[in-house]
């Protein structure tokens, strides 16, 4: 590179090169470029080459600087250097004799973001990327979502990453089989230049202690600048000038995912392309992954999804007449009807508001109160938790999201229920909840999950979305789309809570697009924790916090509601 630091990666071509040469897809990994001894992993990589060179096309795989067996250090995630890196490796594939001087980034997670930073490379041989259940702000939508830290998260994930990259951890031993071990590069016979880069791996940023003591915006760098300004968001100038096409991909059940790219899709000018399904992270597990259809197989299946990322790749970079991927802006799966949809818009047209009412005795209903003084007393329960197989745990190539019935952990929880509706009710867009509230701390987190209650008392999780009570302030001018209230996060707008004063909380879920049926019953469930995912906020006592739901104080749910008219031709075509 520029400075001297040496990148590892691996070139796969096939034995065939036309004469006009070939358009090459590229990967930029934090997670090895290529895996020794282990199978799986290995297995997998050789099929991911095995699927570009028989469309025809060149594969470069890299191991980010200070990662892998590359040498330097890694000072964070996307760092300026890293992402300057891939666009240098872009300058040097489009030298090659087998390149047609035409590249393509793709990848998933980690590798997903870094496919999305290569748009903002600038280099004009660059004409195509697909990032895929990746991050468009790092901060809001992985490390600190509503400002609450994703605790369970950034230290496992820092665990692996110092294993990954060669350094002892405890409770994992280095050599174990079953893990496998970076590939060296070629001239590394002997092993002598992974040593050597991995020696320089250890002063890599231990991630898990800066995550520890942050609490805004400010205390998560990378380098010198900001998590949030190195993400995609941060760096949407740079993105948009390009002008290259996206195509992204996500699940409702993806950490925050959909959030970001519903957001890329709204913000800036590039042509832009979402497909959001049932799944959970990485679309790879053997089932579908929607509540209502639990056996459902994977669709698309792995095969079909490279088929529909190679076919945008060399779409934009060989000029092929490939159909495109899908005929509008957005393609989204609605759960319950389990059925696939198409929009050029989020929400989709024919979508209006409805506003549901929490009320007396937990009832949740489209009446406003009529009650002067009402309001319920809750004492946060910190043992209360959404279990290990969620939207968080599928972040770290974890298992399919399983939500059991949460009726006993609802138990735990705050609850609002409404009564059992009369007409099938299809829920799309980014609901959002307004909390009137007093504690006896001066922070706290609020989580909200949005569920459905059968008629057999079975709850279904839907989706959540949370705040921690410092980051309340809500900003007027939000960098990008956020479909609510925006709260930056920063330390100059937190302001803490007066015990026993009122305040009023604004914040979104998760987007979600579900049908729920006649005679099912809507549900949030309020909570002050989740014993296996966040951060316990406070870390020390136990709050108790009421929820004001008077005339003058009105807490409620905002559901956006696709419009009935709209909802039945729909059905009929």
């Amino acid at each position: 590179m520029r400075d001297g630091v040496r990148i590892a990666i691996d070139v796969w071509l096939p034995h065939d090169i036309p004469a006009v040469g070939l358009p090459t897809a590229i990967r930029g990994t934090r997670y090895w470029r290529r895996a020794l001894e282990d199978g799986l992993r290995d297995l997998a990589h050789q099929k991911e080459a095995e699927r570009f060179i028989a469309a025809g096309m060149a594969l470069v795989t890299v191991d980010a600087r200070g990662t892998g067996a590359s040498f330097g250090t890694w000072g964070g995630a996307w760092s300026v250097d890293e992402v300057e890196d891939l666009g240098e490796v872009v300058d040097w594939i489009v030298k090659q004799p087998w390149s047609d001087g035409t590249v393509g980034a793709f990848g998933t997670s980690y590798d997903g973001t870094t496919a999305h930073l290569v748009a903002a490379t600038g280099r004009d041989a660059v004409k195509a990327v697909i990032p895929r259940f990746s991050s468009f702000d790092a901060l809001r939508h992985i490390a600190c979502p509503g400002g609450v830290p994703l605790d369970w998260f950034l230290y496992n994930w820092d665990l692996a990453n110092h294993w990954l990259d060669g350094h002892a951890v405890p409770g994992i031993p280095l050599a174990r089989p079953a893990g496998g071990r970076v590939k060296p590069v070629d001239a590394d016979a002997d092993g002598s230049l992974l040593v050597a880069a991995q020696a320089e791996h250890a002063a890599n940023v231990d991630l898990s202690a800066m995550s520890a003591a942050a609490i805004a915006d400010e205390d998560m760098t990378v380098g010198a600048r900001l998590l949030s300004e190195v993400s995609p968001s941060g760096r949407l100038a740079e993105i948009e000038a390009s002008g290259i096409p996206l195509y992204l991909w996500t699940g409702w059940f993806d950490g925050a995912y959909s959030a970001s790219a519903l957001a890329q899709m709204e913000t800036g000018s590039n042509p832009v392309q979402v497909i959001i399904g049932p799944w959970c992270h990485g679309a790879a597990t053997p089932m579908l992954g929607s509540p209502y259809a639990p056996d459902a197989p994977m669709s698309p299946t792995v095969e079909e999804q490279f088929e529909m990322m190679i076919g945008f790749l060399l779409r934009h970079q060989r000029g092929d007449k490939i159909p495109a991927p899908q005929p509008s802006r957005l393609r989204y799966y609605t759960l319950g009807e389990e059925a696939w949809h198409d929009a050029d818009s989020w929400p989709p047209a024919g979508v209006t508001e409805q506003t549901w009412y929490l009320g007396d005795e937990g009832a949740l209903a489209r009446k406003a109160p009529e009650d002067e003084q009402g309001r319920d007393r809750y004492e946060v329960d910190f043992e209360a938790t959404s279990g290990t197989e969620t939207r968080w745990h599928s972040l770290i190539g974890g298992p399919p999201v399983v939500y059991p019935d949460r009726a006993s952990r609802d138990e735990r929880l705050l609850t609002y229920t409404s009564a059992p509706l009369d007409r099938d009710l299809e829920v799309t867009g980014t609901p959002a909840i307004t909390l009137h509230v007093t504690s006896t701390h001066e922070d706290g987190n609020f989580i909200v999950y949005l569920e459905e209650v059968a008629p057999s008392g079975t709850v279904t999780y839907l989706t959540e979305g949370m705040l921690r009570a410092i980051h309340r302030k809500v900003s007027t001018d939000p960098p990008y789309e956020v479909f609510g209230p925006y709260h930056s996060i920063s330390r100059e707008d937190i302001e803490p809570l007066v015990p026993g004063i009122l305040t009023e909380l604004r914040f979104t879920l998760f987007p979600i697009s579900v049908l729920i049926r006649r005679g099912h019953r809507l549900r949030i469930a309020i909570a002050g924790h989740d014993n296996e995912v966040f951060r316990r906020v406070p870390d020390t006592g136990l709050p108790v916090i009421t929820i004001e739901r008077s005339v003058a104080r009105a807490s409620c749910l905002t559901l956006p509601v696709m419009d009935v008219r709209v909802f039945r031709e729909r059905r009929r075509t």
